[in-house]
């Protein structure tokens, strides 16, 4: 609820119930009473009682904050944020009203709410009084808020303490304060809880370089052991790190170092356990990593790498296939009936024109109605495998905090879709028009000289490869067609760009000038002024996209079996590039049959 910025007492606050809310409350958290508070402001909206209204708005704003008590500059942001809006932030709150809050604050006796109050004071004013009051706070309402199975309220009020009690000094009686709450703390559970709590707590002493490591080292030994024998090996690796750490903070090299094999080691027994083998690979690669990171462990990660290639060969079996059935007939009798009849330099100009890269904007939107209709697919990252099942890509999360990260996930979903685009245009277009030009013409590979010969798109002296590429493809030799074009389409787009003034190419520390790469070059902005932005995005897509076909990568590195060669996305890349070869002279041709009426026009007047 919106604050009007009405001035406040601290007598207005005496004069209203508001205590009572917290009272009523059996979990005394701020982000239970907001709600309460907000409730109470609209019954006073409603009896047209403008400064209680105010009061409990702005009690309600205040707990309403998205706690982020690992971030010591901003540590309260907005709990909802919308296109249309958000909810309060601490700017929201006028000075007027910090300075009746200054008033209020040592006769509020909820704890977490004093500590709410106290810290917003401290932000806002700098007042040294109030991040005090704030840190003594905060560890009371930590006490009150304590449970090793719901461990992370009461964590949250500690590291907030912590924060406070670091930006005061390490001279001060509240930072010795705030270290023998968390080491008061541990002992008394001695990791006895059951999650993460002494984790955590321990991290802290260790951020500040605190605490005896012997007795930290044997405790986060301990837990681990426990942890592993239960087969909770994600919070074994939690503490086996932490005992790494600790070992490292004493200076004993070689005890870190066994802490962080065993570490890796966790990721051998999860996989071992995993009941796919999908899941047991990634457990498999994340061993692999720590051991290159701890150094000198070849021989163990070779002994893994040969295990993770084993597993990975019974990925693909797992695999489901999602099909859904589609009638193309009458899309393909429309097509065939367009092209048929036709000499063969018209059928192929028309071939082209029945067809369009997927437009981008449908893409997106696409991609976001999936997102709205089908939010739980999108809840997890997804990985890409290739068929001898290794993970070659692993999409971005599409629920991130992160703008960046959400557009390069909705970026990835869009190349994915943009293959179901393809698969209609290959079935529907593309292999029946194809099949029928066939059929109705003996083509050779010099009906494709005219059409190389005045493209724009081939360079002079690649005209031969391009119509020996474009021939076989007509015959439906993809795999030769491929091998020939995908490295001229290559050429040809850096040749179209080194025309338009871009660099190409890029000098070394060593004056040796080597090509820039298509993916990189595929990247520049006069791509889209040159293809247009549908064709642009498509041309990433077939070439070098992961999460696309990514045919030029896999190509160049052999990584695609012969079947691989006729399946959709190569015919359709051959149609891209018998496109591209085609349409300026289609656009020139079209160009001469409009001027011819104004020349006629022109002879009829002389």
């Amino acid at each position: 609820m919106a604050l009007k910025n009405i001035q406040l007492t601290k007598s207005d606050f005496d004069s209203l119930p508001w205590p009572d809310v917290i009272n009523d409350c059996a979990e005394k958290e701020c982000e239970v009473y907001s709600s309460k508070f907000f409730a109470k402001a609209r019954e006073f909206e409603e009896a047209k009682n403008e400064k209680a209204q105010e009061v409990f708005s702005l009690l309600g704003a205040i707990c309403s904050f998205h706690f982020k008590p690992d971030d010591k500059n901003e540590p309260f942001g907005p709990m909802v944020v919308l296109h249309t809006g958000r909810s309060a932030i601490i700017d929201d709150i006028r000075d007027d009203h910090i300075k009746v809050l200054q008033d209020l604050l040592l006769h509020v006796e909820d704890a977490d709410l004093r500590a709410r109050i106290a810290d917003i004071i401290w932000i806002r004013k700098r007042d040294y009084k109030a991040a005090e009051v704030a840190i003594d706070s905060y560890l009371e309402s930590a006490i009150l808020l304590e449970n090793p199975d719901s461990w992370v309220a009461g964590f949250e009020r500690i590291n907030r303490a912590f924060r406070l009690s670091v930006q005061l000094g390490r001279n001060t009686n509240h930072w010795k304060k705030v270290v023998s709450h968390i080491e008061t703390t541990l002992d008394k559970y001695d990791g006895g809880d059951p999650l993460y709590l002494s984790a955590r707590l321990m991290e802290l002493l260790l951020e500040i370089s605190q605490g005896d490591p012997s007795k930290y080292s044997s405790l986060s030994e301990k837990i681990a052991k426990q942890a592993e024998n239960k087969g909770d090996f994600h919070r074994a690796r939690t503490y086996w790190e932490i005992k790494a750490h600790w070992e490292a903070l004493a200076g004993n090299n070689e005890a870190e170092k066994k802490a962080k094999i065993i570490t890796a080691e966790t990721y051998v027994k999860e996989a071992e356990t995993a009941n796919s083998s999908l899941v047991a690979s990634t457990w498999l690669e994340k061993a692999i990593e720590s051991y290159r990171r701890i150094g000198g462990q070849k021989d163990r990660i070779d002994e893994l790498h040969s295990k993770l290639i084993d597993v990975q060969k019974n990925i693909a079996a797992e695999m489901k296939q999602v099909s859904h059935e589609m009638d193309i007939s009458e899309l393909i009798e429309k097509h065939r009936n367009h092209i048929s009849g036709r000499n063969f330099h018209d059928a192929l100009f028309e071939f082209c024109l029945m067809g369009a890269p997927p437009n981008i904007a449908n893409l997106r939107n696409r991609v976001e109605e999936l997102i709205k209709k089908h939010p739980l697919q999108f809840l997890v990252s997804g990985s890409l495998v290739n068929e001898k099942g290794k993970v070659i890509g692993r999409k971005p999360y599409m629920m991130s905090n992160d703008p960046e990260e959400v557009e390069r996930a909705k970026k990835a979903e869009m190349y994915s879709q943009a293959k179901f685009d393809h698969n209609i245009k290959t079935h529907g277009l593309i292999e029946p028009v194809r099949m029928l030009i066939n059929l109705e013409h003996n083509v050779q590979i010099r009906d494709f000289y005219p059409i190389v010969q005045n493209s724009p798109f081939v360079p002079e002296g690649r005209e031969q490869i391009f119509a020996q590429g474009l021939h076989t493809g007509l015959k439906g030799d993809y795999m030769t067609a491929a091998h020939l074009l995908i490295p001229q389409v290559e050429n040809s787009i850096r040749y179209i760009l080194e025309k338009k003034g871009v660099t190409v190419s890029r000098l070394d520390e060593q004056g040796i000038q080597d090509e820039r790469p298509l993916n990189d070059i595929l990247y520049c902005s006069e791509i889209e002024e040159i293809f247009g932005e549908d064709l642009a995005f498509d041309l990433r897509g077939l070439l070098v996209e992961r999460f696309g076909s990514n045919l030029r990568n896999m190509v160049a590195h052999g990584l695609m079996s012969y079947s691989s060669f006729y399946s959709i996305e190569v015919p359709y890349f051959w149609w891209t590039t018998l496109r591209l070869c085609c349409l300026p002279i289609v656009a020139h041709l079209k160009s001469q049959t409009v001027e011819a009426p104004e020349d006629a026009k022109k002879s009829e007047g002389d």
